[in-house]
C-alpha cells in the first residue's frame, strides 16, 4: 500500500517507493531523471528530480517476476536503421518535424515545412539537421472526441 502525502494533480507522477538521491527515477522501467531524494508517496517534480539520465542504456526487459530484470544478449537485440558515429555511438537522421494537432492546421504545417526546407534550412549552418518535414493529416478538427482522436494523437506523439 502506498500512502500519498499530498494532492497529486491528474496526470502527474508519485513515488511508489523511496528513491534515494542519485538513483534513477523509472517510468515503465525507463529512467526519466535522477532523484534528489524522493520519499514514497511524494509527487515527482523538477524540485526533487533532475533531468539527468544515462546516455547509453542497456536494453532491459521486465519479466513476470516483480523487479527482476534480464539483459537481452547482443545477438538477440532489435536493430534500427541508424548510423555509427566516429566515437562508436549510434544515431538516427535528425529532421525538424512540424506536427499539426488537427487537420485545420495541416495545410499551414505543410507550408511552414516547405518554406523552412527550401529557404531557411542550410546543411552547412545546421550540420546536425537532415531536413524539415511536416505530417499533414485529415483528423482532429473542431470538438471531435472518441477513438479516432485518441489514435491520431497517439500516432503524432509517437512520430515526435
Amino acid at each position: 500500500m502506498v500512502r500519498v502525502v499530498a494532492t497529486i494533480p491528474p496526470g502527474h507522477r508519485f513515488a511508489i517507493q523511496d528513491i534515494p538521491a542519485g538513483k534513477f527515477v523509472l517510468q515503465y522501467g525507463q529512467p526519466i531523471g535522477t532523484s534528489l531524494g524522493i520519499r514514497q508517496g511524494d509527487q515527482i517534480t523538477h524540485d526533487n528530480m533532475s533531468n539527468e539520465v544515462p546516455v547509453i542504456r542497456e536494453l532491459l526487459w521486465r519479466t513476470c517476476q516483480p523487479r527482476r530484470l534480464i539483459t537481452i544478449p547482443p545477438a538477440e537485440r532489435a536493430t534500427f536503421m541508424g548510423f555509427r558515429r566516429p566515437d562508436g555511438r549510434v544515431g538516427t537522421r535528425n529532421y525538424v518535424l512540424i506536427v499539426p494537432t488537427s487537420m485545420c492546421a495541416s495545410h499551414e504545417a505543410q507550408q511552414i515545412s516547405m518554406i523552412a526546407e527550401f529557404t531557411l534550412y542550410n546543411r552547412q549552418k545546421y550540420p546536425n539537421v537532415d531536413g524539415v518535414v511536416a505530417i499533414p493529416h485529415n483528423k482532429g478538427c473542431g470538438c471531435q472526441d472518441g477513438s479516432t482522436l485518441d489514435v491520431m494523437l497517439r500516432t503524432l506523439s509517437n512520430y515526435a
